[in-house]
Parts: C-alpha cells; sequence; structure tokens
C-alpha cells in the first residue's frame, strides 16, 4: 500500500512557473497554512505553492487534551489567516493515520484514539483540511522542495519529543498495509526496555529522542555523576529542572523588612527586665516560612536576620529581610493579608513590630498577542543564530514582569547563559556570548517587518 502524491494537494499545478512569486492568474499567490502537532510543541507555518514560509507561529502543546490542541490549532491559524489569504490548512501529527487519512488512529504523545481529526477541524476552520503523519509530511516535502528534490527514494528521520520516520519510495510516501511503515522510533532495540507511550518496551525513541536525553541527563544528575556536573551547575543542584527551556513566565516578587523592638536589661542581673526581641522575631519567622506552599507557587524566606545590642544583655531589637514569592495578583493580596496578621500579633509581651516593603517585582503572568508574536520572532532569530529556544514558566523574578504589566511585548533571559547563579561557583559561559548577541540584534531588526 502506498500514499501517493495526490493526497497532498499539488498547489504548484495552477501557478505559473515563470512567476518568481509563484502568482497566478490576475497576481493572485494561493497560500495554506501548515501545522506541525508534536508532543511539547505546535508550530504553524504560511505557505505558498513553492514550499517557501512566509510567516511562522508557535505555542507548547498543552498538555494532552485533544479539544486543547484543536483549540490552538484554530487560534493559529485564525492569528495567520487575520495577515494571509489562506485557502487550506494541512496537519502534521505524530501518530498513526488511517489509510484515508482522515482519522488519527493512535498518537503515542497525544491522548488520540481514533480520532476524526479532518471532519473536526474543516468543521471548526470552516476550510478544506488535509491531516498526515508528521514525518510522512515532512518527507514529502524535503523530496518535493528540499534535500530529496530530484530523488526517487528518500528516507526520512525525524527527532525530537520522540523519533519518527518516514519512506520515500519511487516518488510515493510508502506507508504500509497498515500505514505505520518508516516508524523507526518504535522499532524495539533493547528488549523489556524502557517502557514507551506506544505501549511497547525497549523503543528506539526512549534511548535517542529529546525525552530520553531529559530523563538520562535528569538520571545522572540525581547519582551526582561526574558526567553531569555542568548540567548540576546550570539547575544549582536540582536535576528535576533540567529541561533546556528559557523563560518565557516568572513569580512576582516582594522584598520587605521586618523590624520588632523589645526593651534592653542586662542579662545576668536583670534579665526578668528585658523584652527580646530576637525571641518575638524568631517566633515571626517560623510563622512566616510556614506559610510557603510550593505547590501553590507561594514561598517566603527570610534570608538576613540582625539585632541585638551585645552578647550580654537582652536584644531590645531585631529586624529580618523577607523575600515572598507569588504567581498572581490575588496570592500577592492573601499572603499580604496573612503577613500583616502574623506581624501584629505578639508572642513574646510587650513587643512591637513594624513591616515595611522596600522593592517589588510583578510577575510575568500569560503572554500578550504582541508579546508571544515578540517570542516567536526571537525564536526563528535564535534559528538564525545557530541555537534553538524554547520558553518556560520560572520561579525567579525580574524587571520584565513592570513591562509585561503594562502590556508592552516583553522578553526575558535572553542574555548569555551560567550556570551557578547567587554562589561563589557562578559562571558565565563565553561560548554564548556571540550567538546570543546574534539573536537580539536580529529580533531587533525584524521587529518592523513583523510589525512589532
Amino acid at each position: 500500500m502506498v500514499f501517493p502524491p495526490s493526497r497532498i494537494p499539488d498547489t504548484t499545478a495552477t501557478l505559473r512557473p515563470d512567476s518568481p512569486t509563484g502568482a497566478g492568474p490576475g497576481g493572485r499567490v494561493p497560500l495554506a497554512v501548515g501545522i506541525d502537532i508534536g508532543g511539547t510543541k505546535v508550530a504553524a507555518g504560511v505557505v505558498d505553492g513553492r514550499g517557501r514560509i512566509l510567516a511562522e507561529l508557535r505555542r507548547s502543546t498543552p498538555g494532552r487534551d485533544p479539544r486543547a490542541v484543536e483549540q490552538v490549532i484554530v487560534e493559529l491559524v485564525g492569528e495567520l489567516a487575520a495577515r494571509h489569504d489562506i485557502e487550506a490548512v494541512g496537519i502534521g501529527a505524530a501518530g498513526w493515520m488511517d489509510l484515508a487519512g482522515a482519522r488519527v488512529v493512535f498518537s503515542p504523545h497525544l491522548a488520540w484514539r481514533d480520532e476524526p481529526l479532518q471532519a473536526t477541524m474543516e468543521s471548526l476552520l470552516g476550510r478544506p483540511v488535509l491531516i498526515t503523519n508528521d514525518a510522512d509530511a515532512a518527507a514529502w516535502a524535503e523530496w518535493r522542495f528540499g534535500a530529496g528534490r530530484g530523488h526517487e527514494r528518500l528516507i526520512m528521520l525525524t527527532l525530537g519529543t520522540g523519533i519518527g520516520g518516514a519512506l520515500m519510495i519511487d516518488g510515493r510516501v510508502e506507508r504500509g498495509s497498515f500505514g505505520m511503515a518508516g516508524e523507526f522510533g518504535h522499532q524495539i532495540i533493547m528488549p523489556g526496555g524502557h517502557r514507551c507511550e506506544c505501549g511497547n518496551r525497549g523503543c528506539w525513541e526512549q534511548y535517542a529522542s529529546g525525552n530520553a536525553l531529559g530523563r538520562e541527563g535528569r538520571e545522572l544528575a540525581k547519582k551526582h555523576s561526574p558526567m553531569a556536573a555542568g548540567l548540576l551547575d546550570a539547575v544549582q543542584g536540582r536535576h528535576k529542572d533540567i529541561t533546556g527551556n528559557v523563560v518565557t513566565g516568572r513569580r512576582g516578587g516582594v522584598f520587605s523588612l521586618l523590624r520588632v523592638g523589645g526593651k534592653a536589661a542586662h542579662s545576668g542581673s536583670r534579665m526578668a527586665e528585658g523584652i527580646s526581641a530576637i525571641e518575638e522575631l524568631a517566633h515571626k519567622i517560623l510563622a512566616i516560612h510556614a506559610m510557603t506552599d510550593h505547590a501553590a507557587g507561594i514561598s517566603f524566606n527570610v534570608g538576613l536576620v540582625r539585632g541585638g545590642q551585645s552578647v550580654n544583655s537582652v536584644a531590645p531589637w531585631a529586624e529580618a529581610e523577607i523575600d515572598m514569592r507569588y504567581r498572581t495578583p490575588e496570592q500577592r493580596e492573601a499572603a499580604t493579608v496573612r503577613l500583616t496578621e502574623i506581624v501584629a500579633r505578639s508572642t513574646v509581651p510587650g513587643t512591637t513590630a513594624e513591616l515595611t516593603i522596600k522593592g517589588e517585582f510583578l510577575p510575568m503572568l500569560a503572554q500578550s498577542p504582541g508579546g508571544k508574536a515578540l517570542f516567536e520572532l526571537y525564536q526563528q532569530a535564535a534559528r538564525a543564530s545557530g541555537f534553538a529556544v524554547e520558553g518556560e514558566f520560572t520561579n525567579g523574578c525580574a524587571d520584565s514582569g513592570f513591562t509585561a504589566a503594562l502590556g508592552a511585548p516583553t522578553l526575558c533571559a535572553t542574555g548569555p547563559q551560567g550556570y551557578g547563579g547567587h554562589s561563589l561557583d557562578e559562571r558565565l559561559r563565553l561560548d554564548s556570548l556571540v550567538p546570543r548577541a546574534q539573536a537580539a540584534a536580529r529580533t531587533i531588526l525584524w521587529l518592523e517587518r513583523a510589525g512589532l
């Protein structure tokens, strides 16, 4: 069984071969949107009949919920269609399709099981939709426009969250009797090995894919292997943070000073007359730290403590500097109320307390359309500079939250890379200086072209 090229629309059939733009009669250029659905990202691009990519967008794959993935596709197509005349949509998905190209029979990285994706997306998008396996689509595109031009036989291997593959034989995508030919990533190379998302054990993609590399890195780091020393430095010893992503969201932070007053007295002869500010501060610190809820994204840390006047006297004063981190404005408000209550409540009779906010960073929350467009432009600039970036939420905070809160398209953490932050071993990776600077410069130069 073969998958003929006729199943993929031949948009060049109506184009004038002598036209450098691919324009047909009246100068009109037929365009389509191509969607690549992977285990970690959904990428979209506007392409013309000559295979040229005119615009790109990218979103993170929203978990394993099929409806959420479909909504992301609708948003991407809608955003691109607002700027381009789109005739049709092609979807390449990680999974096994039926031979008619209408249903996703099974997807190892998404929760699609016998999903009528073509009919669903045509209903949602109001345009003709073609679906196929992502590696099959990539193989056909390379045969038609890229490295496989002029060749009748081609093998495609795709490396990402998993491993995919496809075969081109005599100008056709060979799909096999059940539509699964070329699934090299699910060949068993290690009988009884790691469990794969497809249900088998020992598949190749469990040993050589992006997921596999992340797992191996975390396992080596967890065992403190010398091979993972650089990884551990980069994530400050937190092996679970080995992801390879960059920052697109941050928590907010409030930095405050808590000052407690007491009464001095000689600690030998008149201790009973004193009122210990340090003792009261200790009670407050325990109550403040108890408010930390890592799962909810709320944390409190007392990083500096000072107080007292001499070793042989009851401390008349004490103070602590508090670092509060939060994700949402509602969390900040609720945590501030609780912190104020702790400050007002005295455990040691006769003490006083005062809380002063010394500084604050606003959180970077959900990106605005402009922020998403800016990040996607930076991703293109990064690829042109020789490296790839993805985005993730980080527990740190920074000045970027202020511009993001004002609605300005904002990027953060685009400078040179380093490791061992906030420690005596903090270092800068010199080899990241030039490519990161090039990516930033390209992003600035391309702003006007991107309409930003």
